[in-house]
């Protein structure tokens, strides 16, 4: 008999073969991103039905989604924007009883009207959403979509003013499994965005998942304590130093930002003891450094050349070896540490290299340990690294 985690992983396989496209729904149009330097144009897409037998559907553009789609039964890792829309949707179109998201931004159109189908066949859809640090510079990119999911029935509650900016990622279904990502549910990120997500089953990871989302939406206090779990502001300073300073042969590192002084110093004292550091950041041209409890960044729109740009040189001088990344926009937050030893481990997450996101907000990682994830996610680095000089 087949166990829920496997029907899960099951489904998503199958949808990745094959290019089912999801039924369109109400929610037509996605917002413009205007938000942490990526603007990529939005895609639109014609509908067909889905798979009704495995109540499973998916939009069409995983070209080349196989080839960095890693299953195991520790895990499933989501590699965008290989992998497009396809696992999100097998997440939310094979629930049956809850949807719990905590998101920072929110206005895809498939993801929406999935949501909002979810909601109408007696799911109970419940989204967490970030607001106020959007309120305070006066755009709201996510009323459509929140507004779309609660007039089909859904619940959704802006984020408290515990943290300075909620920038977690995650779906949870049915209680059982979530996926953990480093991307948002609007479609740039699923058109030109190097992202990652995890999804897992596992029992310790998803219970604390749902205990801190249920703190959260209560407004009430809750210290995680899930050692694999990465949480801002709880404690993913001290677990991303622990790998950086943990590793002895090799370090590959993506990120966005390249803000935070004791990371990038934890860097080069890696570089120093002889372990072999590259580091793909974004390229932000036309940001400048701005206050850091701007947006989800730490960057803002104003102008100016490459706010990674300095840093990098640093690394680069410190003997890291730091590019720039412009095959994707570099939105991923990733580490794989001492790739190929006994001691190999990696992780993916929200946070970003800044004060903020470390120190301030809510944002959730998970370190990972099984062979078939860290051997994708060497195969996703080294692809980047040859395509970006």
């Amino acid at each position: 008999m087949m166990t829920r985690k496997t029907k899960v992983f099951a489904a998503i396989m199958v949808l990745l073969q094959g290019a089912v496209l999801s039924a369109a729904g109400p929610y037509a149009a996605d917002q413009p991103e205007n938000l942490g330097g990526a603007r990529f144009n939005d895609i639109s897409l014609a509908s067909l039905p889905g798979l009704p037998a495995a109540d499973i559907a998916a939009a069409p553009e995983y070209t080349d989604a196989a080839r960095y789609l890693s299953g195991s039964a520790a895990g499933m890792l989501v590699v965008e924007p290989d992998n497009a829309r396809g696992p999100v949707l097998a997440l939310i179109n094979g629930a049956r009883r809850s949807l719990d998201v905590t998101i920072y931004t929110i206005s895809d159109s498939q993801v929406v009207n999935a949501l909002t189908a979810a909601q109408k066949r007696g799911v109970a859809v419940r989204v967490i959403y970030n607001y106020n640090s959007f309120a305070a510079k006066n755009i709201f990119p996510n009323d459509k979509a929140v507004q779309a999911i609660t007039d089909a029935g859904g619940q959704a509650r802006k984020a408290g003013t515990a943290y300075a900016i909620t920038h977690q990622k995650t779906i949870t279904a049915d209680g059982a499994t979530s996926l953990i990502m480093t991307f948002n549910l609007s479609a740039s990120y699923f058109a030109n965005s190097r992202d990652f997500g995890y999804l897992t089953s596992d029992p310790a990871q998803v219970r604390e998942v749902e205990r801190v989302f249920e703190a959260d939406w209560n407004g009430a206090a809750v210290t995680p304590a899930e050692d694999s779990l990465v949480w801002s502001p709880v404690n993913s300073r001290s677990k991303i130093l622990e790998i950086i300073n943990g590793a002895r042969r090799t370090l590959l590192v993506d990120n966005e930002e390249t803000g935070d002084k004791q990371c990038m110093s934890a860097l080069m004292d890696a570089a120093k003891r002889g372990v072999a550091v590259r580091f793909l950041t974004a390229v932000l041209a036309g940001y400048n450094a701005g206050p850091a409890t701007d947006g989800g960044s730490s960057y803002t729109g104003a102008g100016g050349a490459d706010a990674n740009a300095a840093e990098r040189a640093a690394l680069n001088a410190a003997g890291v070896q730091a590019k720039g990344a412009t095959n994707h926009y570099m939105h991923a937050k990733m580490l794989l540490a001492d790739y190929g030893t006994s001691a190999e481990r990696g992780f993916i997450g929200s946070e970003n290299f800044s004060v903020t996101s470390l120190n301030k907000n809510r944002e959730l990682g998970v370190v990972l340990t099984d062979a078939a994830t860290l051997t994708k996610l060497d195969g996703v680095f080294e692809s980047d690294w040859s395509a970006n000089k």
